[in-house]
């Protein structure tokens, strides 16, 4: 609460290495409106710029109808409370035991991973989705039994391309429906954006994957060395290398790790 309602240092957490407070979700606030305003939320293509698939536009959208004064507030509990929940439904799957013991746990080391580990406060200061895709993904993998499993990694592909890896999990363990499922519903979400938002569509096929400005980015150096959570950014540093990787060594990194991921799994 005293992170969300505060703009400024705070010490006793990561959070004190950084100068700009909820940068990210303040920058979706700032391509809705342009959406809005223009009907394209990918331009300019700058500092901030939207670089999620045009379907993550419906998980963004119900801000507009937020006070911006309380976005960063109701975001972050937001995201604290799918962390929480995920875990919960992790040691419930591991150790089965009524619903409130595992809830309660899962509350228990969320408050230490908000404080203590930088990945988690990266996103919760920048204003990021990682838990929230994190909640989608878990219910979908461990609570979601019968015909409905998949929707939700659909849907969380359609936001964010990444948990199409699950996807690929699905395919790899010969489970066809789920994959199948996930995939239609991540094409019905796209196709629905794209009626709705033409414009958006349509740039972010020809600039940001036919014209590899998302791809540029990244391969120029995009990544932080320190401010990131992401792969690349975690081999930028010690003990591993100390400065910015090239694209290639990124890609590497990157099918490794997912790769090693798969296996354990």
């Amino acid at each position: 609460m005293l992170v969300a309602r505060t703009h400024g240092f705070h010490p006793w957490t990561f959070a004190g290495r950084y100068t700009y407070v909820f940068q990210d979700l303040k920058g979706r606030v700032t391509n809705l409106q342009t959406l809005r305003r223009t009907g394209n939320i990918y331009v300019p293509f700058g500092v901030e710029a939207f670089t999620y698939p045009p379907g993550a536009i419906f998980l963004f959208w119900p801000l507009v109808w937020l006070p911006t004064s309380t976005i960063p507030f109701l975001w972050t509990w937001l995201s604290i409370l799918c962390l929480a929940v995920s875990l919960a439904v992790c040691l419930n799957k591991l150790t089965p035991r009524h619903w409130t013991t595992s809830l309660a746990i899962g509350c228990w080391f969320a408050l230490p991973s908000i404080v203590l580990m930088p990945v988690e406060v990266e996103c919760l200061i920048w204003g990021q989705t990682a838990t929230i895709l994190l909640l989608i993904v878990v219910l979908d993998s461990l609570v979601v039994k019968g015909r409905g499993r998949g929707i939700l990694v659909g849907l969380a592909t359609a936001f964010k391309i990444y948990p199409v890896v699950f996807i690929i999990m699905w395919f790899w363990r010969r489970q066809f429906r789920e994959a199948i499922t996930a995939l239609v519903t991540t094409a019905v979400a796209t196709s629905i954006a794209w009626i709705l938002w033409p414009t958006s569509f349509s740039t972010f096929v020809r600039v940001l994957i036919v014209g590899h400005k998302e791809f540029g980015r990244f391969a120029n150096g995009g990544a932080a060395t320190y401010a990131s959570s992401s792969i690349t950014s975690f081999f930028m540093r010690a003990p591993f290398h100390i400065g910015l990787l090239n694209w290639a060594w990124d890609g590497v990194f990157s099918v490794l790790v997912i790769a090693l991921g798969l296996c354990a799994s």
